[in-house]
């Protein structure tokens, strides 16, 4: 086989890529849309940091693409350290894969020709004529992306990672397998519940449990942004940080969505209203996360006060909209 390219499409959540490629994966088959509006209401923000994220993402997969995983040690005594031999024969098998390299080698990349940066890749795709491989991930000023490298390219940026700066310590594989899954009304509603009530939404889960007292939860996160947005205005943080704002957008993405898909089901009452009166909230994240990226060029303090006048004002008029979803919801 001289080509292959294995179906993606670019998600809705692109805050990170290790939950972005898996998304990328499931969006062509519409089979998921049920587990997929499901999920992703809850929010979680580690309290040392700010990275806010999906309290049900905490695992990294999904029950459609199961994660398997194939040592550096195994690569190289069967490919001989050969990644680009090793991943075509993967992707023959019709299997996604995911590992580290160096960027500096990856054109698309801040760090091209400019300094050593391990982060990780995506690969579905090769086409042997022009010596290329697909990939996507995070690239180019932290927006996730699809494109293209050389062999060459892909190959010195595997063999640059050390043992030490390789978290994964090989390559892991994921493969589309095809589950019907139900909509899950119940777990919605209590997920806005959580949500509403900032609740620990990790206490039930065995394999989280020891980490729940990490994280703020559900509306709360608001507070911590700003308290960090306060920092950024006295000065007393120096780092500018789009990530927990590009995922606060994120999270309006998927509420819009989900509104729209309960509302086709006839699963929510006056679906078109609540959709307008979010979208409002959505085009507010938005603003947010663009000024942000604003500050980072101007470091006009203006900029970080009007972003937390309107996240205290954002915080309200969602806590009020989501009561009414769920007065709204019709029961299955």
């Amino acid at each position: 086989m001289m080509k292959k390219i294995l179906p993606m499409k670019y998600p809705e959540i692109t805050s990170y890529s290790i939950q972005s490629n898996v998304l990328s994966i499931i969006a062509n088959y519409e089979e998921t849309l049920p587990w997929y509006h499901s999920h992703f209401v809850q929010l979680c923000c580690d309290k040392q940091s700010l990275m806010i994220g999906f309290t049900d993402w905490a695992h990294n997969d999904t029950i459609f693409v199961p994660r398997q995983h194939v040592d550096n040690s195994l690569i190289k005594i069967k490919w001989e350290s050969n990644i680009c031999e090793f991943l075509i024969n993967s992707i023959n098998l019709d299997f996604y894969n995911y590992f580290y390299i160096d960027e500096y080698y990856i054109p698309d990349s801040n760090a091209y020709q400019s300094y050593k940066f391990v982060h990780n890749v995506f690969v579905y795709g090769y086409d042997i004529e022009e010596e290329i491989f697909f990939i996507a991930g995070s690239l180019k000023d932290g927006k996730y992306m699809f494109t293209r490298c050389t062999f060459t390219e892909l190959e010195n940026a595997y063999q640059s990672v050390s043992p030490i700066e390789d978290l994964l310590g090989g390559v892991s594989m994921y493969k589309y397998k095809k589950i019907s899954v139900d909509f899950d009304l119940n777990f919605v509603v209590n997920s806005i519940i959580e949500y509403l009530y900032s609740k620990n939404s990790f206490q039930y889960d065995k394999r989280l449990h020891i980490y729940k007292d990490q994280f703020i939860y559900g509306i709360s996160v608001y507070q911590h942004l700003d308290d960090y947005l306060s920092r950024l205005l006295h000065g007393e943080d120096k780092k500018i940080d789009k990530r927990p704002f590009h995922a606060l957008w994120d999270h309006k993405k998927c509420m819009l969505s989900r509104i729209k898909y309960m509302g086709t089901n006839n699963l929510l009452k006056n679906a078109d209203r609540l959709f307008v009166k979010y979208q409002i909230i959505e085009r507010e994240t938005l603003y947010h996360r663009n000024s942000i990226l604003k500050y980072s060029l101007t470091k006009n303090k203006d900029v970080v006060e009007k972003i937390r006048h309107g996240i205290n004002r954002l915080v309200e008029n969602e806590m009020t909209l989501l009561n009414c979803f769920l007065e709204s919801i019709t029961p299955l």
